[in-house]
């Protein structure tokens, strides 16, 4: 398996090297592409406190090791529901005064691939291409249906429980 620190000072191979070489450990914020692409890719996302990481089974002893030297309130594993993308992420996070107010950073990836962040974002790219496509063809069809079926939708807006005072569109009798 491999494991990739994303910490923008490492040089060296190994966690200890760095920690034995007294550099800070720097961690960049996830920019918005960054976040976008692996929430694509990674949409389940699992928080854990420090002490939980450590007794993580699933998660490498090179990681776990790093994560002694970090100052973070809480961490995030990102893990894709399908295996488009076998890699999941770590993400380390800081709380700010309130609790939506949480800034996020990119701390480490494993697997076997480990694939170049232009391919993520590539498969992302079509991952979503995808997805968007199937949601408009889906509301394409449901608005052919009504089209092709307008007075019983009508029928159906003024005998149910749905507003009238604006056009409104309620697929549930098409399901």
């Amino acid at each position: 398996m491999k494991v990739e620190i994303m910490n923008a000072n490492e040089e060296m191979i190994s966690v200890d090297e760095l920690i034995a070489a007294a550099k800070p450990l720097v961690f960049e914020q996830l920019s918005q592409e960054i976040n976008n692409v692996y929430t694509v890719l990674c949409p389940r996302h699992k928080e854990w406190k420090t002490e939980e990481i450590q007794k993580g089974i699933e998660i490498p002893n090179r990681v776990k090791d790093l994560i002694q030297y970090c100052h973070f309130d809480s961490y995030e594993v990102w893990s894709a529901t399908a295996q488009v993308v076998k890699d999941p992420i770590l993400v380390g996070i800081k709380q700010g005064e309130n609790s939506w107010d949480k800034t996020r950073f990119l701390v480490a990836r494993w697997g076997k691939e480990l694939e170049a962040f232009s391919v993520l974002r590539d498969k992302a790219k079509e991952s979503l291409k995808r997805q968007t496509q199937m949601t408009l063809i889906e509301i394409k069809l449901k608005a052919e249906t009504v089209l092709k079926n307008l007075d019983l939708y009508i029928e159906c807006a003024l005998t149910e429980k749905i507003s009238t005072t604006k056009p409104y569109v309620n697929w549930s009798y098409l399901d």
